[in-house]
C-alpha cells in the first residue's frame, strides 16, 4: 500500500488530467456527507477507472457485469473489488476497481454512483457475483433491476458445495458420488433435460 503522501499526490495529479479516473476518494478518519452519503466517517474508498475501461464498460455493458470482490490485498485487510465486463471472445475486462475496507452495500453503492453517472444506464441480461448479495443489491439500487438476472460465479458455487457437502455428509464416497451429480447438472444447458436430471438426482438422495 503507498504512503499517505504519496496517494494524495498521486490522486492531486489525476486529477489534473483532462480524463480523470478517479471516481471516488475517501479517506479514514474524513467526513465527506455531500460527496459520500452513504459512508461513515472510518470507511475508506479509492475508485478507479481509466479512459479505456469507460470505453469498454460503453461497448459491452449491455451483455454482462461481474463483479468479483478479493479479499485481504493488503496488510491493512482492504479489499479489491473490481467490475468486468464479457468480450465478443467471452474473454473478461476489468471496467473499474475500487479499493475499500468493507464490502457492505452501502459502500459499494459509493463505488457504482460514479460508474452511472459516467456510463448512463445499463440494462445487462446478466448480473454476476459470489454467493453473497451485497453486490447485486448495491447494483440495483443504483442501476435498477430492470429485466436483469442474477447469476452465481460458478467458482464461488463450486467452493459452496464443496463446503456443504463437507459439512453435512458424512460419507466420503457419498459426498464424491453426489458432487458428481451437481456438477453434471452444473452443464446442463437444456430447461428440459435439467429437470429430468434433477428429478433423478433427488430420487436418489431420498
Amino acid at each position: 500500500m503507498i504512503c499517505l503522501v504519496c496517494r494524495h499526490g498521486w490522486l492531486k495529479c489525476k486529477k489534473c488530467h483532462i480524463y480523470n479516473p478517479v471516481l471516488v476518494f475517501k479517506n479514514q478518519g474524513i467526513n465527506q456527507e455531500n460527496e459520500c452519503d452513504n459512508l461513515g466517517n472510518e470507511d475508506f474508498l479509492l475508485a478507479i477507472q481509466t479512459e479505456y475501461q469507460r470505453d469498454m464498460m460503453l461497448k459491452y455493458c449491455d451483455k454482462v457485469i461481474f463483479m468479483d470482490d478479493t479479499h485481504s490485498t493488503t496488510v491493512y485487510d482492504f479489499s479489491l473489488i473490481t467490475v468486468l465486463v464479457v468480450d465478443d471472445h467471452g474473454e473478461g475486462i476489468p471496467v473499474a476497481w475500487a479499493f475499500a475496507n468493507g464490502t457492505d452495500a452501502a459502500l459499494l453503492r459509493e463505488f457504482l454512483k460514479p460508474i452511472h453517472a459516467i456510463i448512463g444506464p445499463i440494462n445487462p441480461i446478466i448480473f454476476m457475483s459470489d454467493m453473497a448479495d451485497q453486490c447485486f443489491t448495491a447494483w440495483i439500487e443504483v442501476f435498477g433491476r430492470g429485466e436483469t438476472k442474477h447469476l452465481y460465479c460458478t467458482w464461488h458455487l463450486d467452493k459452496a458445495w464443496r463446503k456443504g457437502l463437507i459439512a453435512n455428509i458424512e460419507k466420503n464416497e457419498d459426498r464424491i458420488e453426489l458432487y458428481h451429480h451437481l456438477r453434471v447438472l452444473l452443464q446442463e444447458t437444456e430447461e428440459a433435460n435439467f429437470q429430468v436430471l434433477l428429478q433423478k438426482v433427488l430420487s436418489h438422495m431420498i
